[in-house]
């Protein structure tokens, strides 16, 4: 037994690839299918802790800010701690923390857990990034890149089904509790395929920590995820929120400054010297808030506009999460036999496509119509998402890639917390305006009227009263013009997301990274680096 591990799990080997890139997956899809069970639970625990939805919206808000927070100092972490440590810390506190929030006595508590315990998923994602891309040779990091980028749709596929199950049957306590053997199995197989002596970096402790570098980071995209998340709800020109705003911006220059002068900067901010790498970056961030943000309103529009029940709903959406995690594959395994560059922006142009086809959804539409149309948005867009991770971390030399997966996580997280709340925000502006548009019209207009008339005709010989008749005349026509409203609005949004997605597609053609397909070093780069890339992709093949 002892000889087959050291044959089959052995670094050494050439199926350990496989072997260590199935632990990663499954500790990165124990995350995604922790979240989405939670925010099954939120309604129970309103009731249960007796707090109102302004209050209950921090189960999300906390562990988004944290998470956002830790992303830029993984690189930081994993040179001082070795990621083999931080990797197994992440696992640690992740199941305790599950433990304390399932036991949780007030909401307060509750909020400290979560936030604590998405501290380690947090950690968790961009490091499993990393060892992926690591421990798969240059020419299937594609392959490994989409394998992550499925891993995010499997655990949100299941979770709904096995979350819903276990809060009507044992409360919400137990959506916590379950956490705990899914993620002690994790860990069990990380350390059996992650032997001690696994290590990619040199670890090194600083001679001082740069305590101001962590302060000004924290205060810079605390306040501004805040400001962000409260914006529509206290209006974007409120005191409070330009208040926030403002904080985020000092914070953020004064961020910068440290980083750039301090010797020991916990995010080497010289990275975006690297001009392929900050186009990656930009267009990561940006393709995340134009497409993510979409999913959030395209669940409220089947159910609100299209007139789906929530189970109908949801059973729309599940064909798009199987589309995401093949696509995910299917486009890494693309991008491995192509230029790079060039399945990026082909992944943007089919996104931007089929997310114009949204814009044709209407009530009373084909079923079957509204599937496909999904499954292939869904195919593009996680491709998208798959090829610009391998595209952004290609620029990088290995020993900065664990900074870049941390950076990358960071993009990934503002893109999806700001599009959102920039989305809706735009959803509402549009539906008011194509409201008054509307009425307008009705009221000069000759064949609305008409038909008011002929409802109040209708109305009275059903028996109503002629009063009576025009003002339930009037009531129909104005709910018909507010849903027609909000139809066209969310038109509108899906048509600014597909035109937006369109103009990535010059960004990312400008983007080189350090090897081609054969692996000859590029421009940006020393020979040096590409050279020791190489030979390590080549005793990784062998």
């Amino acid at each position: 037994m002892i000889s087959a591990k050291q044959k089959l799990i052995s670094p050494e080997s050439p199926s350990y690839k496989w072997w260590l890139g199935t632990a990663l997956v499954i500790g990165q899809t124990s995350v995604g299918f922790a979240e989405r069970m939670v925010e099954i639970a939120i309604p129970q625990i309103m009731i249960a802790l007796r707090v109102n939805l302004d209050k209950a919206q921090w189960v999300r808000t906390g562990p988004a800010i944290v998470r956002t927070m830790l992303g830029p100092m993984v690189g930081w972490l994993a040179g001082i701690f070795g990621i083999r440590e931080i990797y197994i810390a992440t696992f640690i506190i992740y199941i305790i923390s599950s433990g304390f929030a399932g036991a949780a006595w007030s909401f307060a508590a509750l909020i400290f857990f979560v936030t604590l315990k998405n501290a380690g998923g947090g950690l968790r994602q961009p490091l499993s990034m990393a060892l992926l891309y690591r421990a798969f040779p240059s020419h299937q990091r594609g392959l490994a890149m989409g394998l992550y980028q499925a891993s995010h749709m499997v655990g949100p596929l299941l979770a709904p089904l096995l979350g819903g199950w276990l809060v009507e049957e044992f409360g919400w306590r137990s959506v916590f509790y379950i956490n705990i053997p899914i993620n002690i199995l994790s860990l069990l197989l990380i350390m059996l395929v992650m032997p001690k002596d696994f290590e990619t970096q040199e670890r090194k402790w600083p001679a001082s920590v740069d305590f101001i570098g962590l302060v000004t980071m924290g205060l810079c995209l605390s306040t501004l995820l805040w400001a962000v998340n409260d914006g529509k709800r206290l209006g974007w020109d409120s005191n409070y929120i330009v208040s926030l705003f403002s904080v985020s911006a000092v914070s953020c220059v004064l961020f910068l400054y440290t980083e750039l002068k301090t010797r020991y900067p916990i995010v080497e901010i010289k990275v975006f010297k690297n001009v392929s790498f900050t186009l990656s970056f930009l267009a990561r961030l940006f393709n995340t808030g134009i497409f993510q943000s979409t999913n959030f309103i395209f669940g409220i529009f089947l159910q609100r506009e299209l007139r789906f029940s929530p189970l109908e709903a949801g059973q729309r959406l599940v064909p798009m999460a199987f589309a995401s995690g093949i696509g995910g594959v299917v486009w890494g395994i693309l991008s491995d036999k192509i230029n790079m560059p060039a399945a990026v922006a082909a992944s943007l142009v089919a996104s931007s496509v089929t997310m114009h086809l949204y814009s044709k959804l209407e009530v009373g539409i084909s079923h079957t119509y509204i599937i496909l149309v999904t499954m292939f948005q869904s195919l593009f867009r996680s491709g998208a998402q798959a090829t610009m991770t391998t595209l952004a971390l290609g620029t990088l030399p290995g020993e900065k890639v664990t900074l870049g997966a941390g950076l990358d996580n960071l993009a990934r997280n503002l893109g999806n917390t700001i599009g959102i709340p920039l989305i809706t925000t735009y959803v509402t502006h549009r539906e008011g305006a194509h409201l008054t548009s509307l009425m307008r019209a009705q009221t000069v207009g000759h064949g609305t009227g008409h038909g008011l008339k002929a409802l109040e005709r209708a109305l009275e010989k059903a028996g109503e009263p002629p009063a009576r008749a025009r003002m339930i005349s009037l009531s129909i026509l104005r709910n018909q013009l507010v849903e027609r409203a909000a139809i066209e609005a969310h038109h509108a949004a899906f048509r600014l997301a597909a035109v937006a997605g369109l103009f990535l597609v010059p960004l990312v053609l400008f983007i080189r990274t350090i090897h081609d397909r054969k692996g000859r070093a590029k421009r940006g780069f020393g020979s040096k680096d590409s050279a020791s890339e190489e030979r390590n992709d080549q005793d990784r093949q062998r």
